[in-house]
């Protein structure tokens, strides 16, 4: 959320500038573009649902878990589950949306999970579930 708030912020600050430049016809196209993206980060904002990490169910995943995984083959990977905005796979941030979210949500320590992926399918066994910093 704080990131949105800030590219809230910042197209804001954009969008005051450009609208002095109105004669200009690079800054009147650039100024629309602003406006479209002001009007897509305000809804998100207005719609968006705070989770505090640490209230949730400790021992189900749900929005905001730090997950750990282990395949098939002994591999452990761990995700953290955060909204669409925040996702970020390099950063293992996955959105609630992500197949791998949608297989893992509901689900505690010690279930076995289906990852449908493109790639063919990975079995995966929830070996920590974590909430918080």
């Amino acid at each position: 959320m704080v990131q949105l708030e800030l590219q809230a912020q910042a197209l804001e600050q954009e969008r005051q500038i450009l609208k002095q430049r109105k004669d200009d016809p690079t800054a009147f196209q650039r100024f629309g573009v602003v406006e479209r993206d002001l009007r897509y980060i305000s809804a998100r904002l207005e719609n968006a649902i705070l989770v505090e990490p640490a209230l949730q169910d400790q021992h189900t995943v749900l929005f905001g878990a730090q997950v750990k995984v282990e395949d098939e083959t002994g591999e452990i990977s761990q995700f953290l589950i955060v909204g669409e905005d925040e996702a970020n796979i390099a950063e293992y941030k996955v959105s609630y949306l992500s197949p791998i979210a949608r297989a893992l949500i509901g689900r505690k320590v010690g279930d076995s999970v289906v990852w449908q992926r493109p790639a063919g399918n990975l079995h995966l066994d929830i070996i920590e579930i974590h909430y918080g910093k």
